[in-house]
């Protein structure tokens, strides 16, 4: 996908707030904004894939996005402890419609197929 929904209000969320008063702070708002876009990117449903069956790691998310691993790492961590991720094997961006909307996509994705057919039709 080519776009996300990015809240023009991002920056007075208590949890953006909280991460920018810690350590590094700027530096984790900023990969959580390049998080979304990523997932927004990978068009799974917030999950951070780089193919089918490989998952991002904090090694890949870091010369990605030009981050040292290890502020990759602590910003993980401090995302999933807010409840802003979940992290098994994959990646995933919670509350992803928040970010995506999906029922447009497949709107789009529907009047995208149709036009299609009928170009093809001609």
């Amino acid at each position: 996908m080519e776009w996300v929904k990015v809240r023009c209000d991002l920056f007075d969320h208590r949890k953006i707030k909280l991460i920018r008063k810690g350590p590094k702070g700027d530096t984790l708002a900023l990969l959580w904004v390049m998080l979304i876009a990523e997932a927004g990117k990978c068009g799974r449903g917030g999950a951070l894939m780089i193919s089918e069956n490989k998952p991002y790691t904090p090694e890949t998310l870091s010369l990605l996005l030009a981050i040292p691993e290890s502020v990759v790492e602590q910003g993980l961590e401090l995302f999933a402890r807010l409840e802003m991720i979940e992290r098994d094997a994959v990646i995933r961006i919670r509350n992803w419609r928040k970010y995506q909307s999906e029922d447009k996509l497949e709107v789009r994705r529907e009047k995208d197929r149709i036009r299609q057919q009928r170009h093809r039709e001609k």
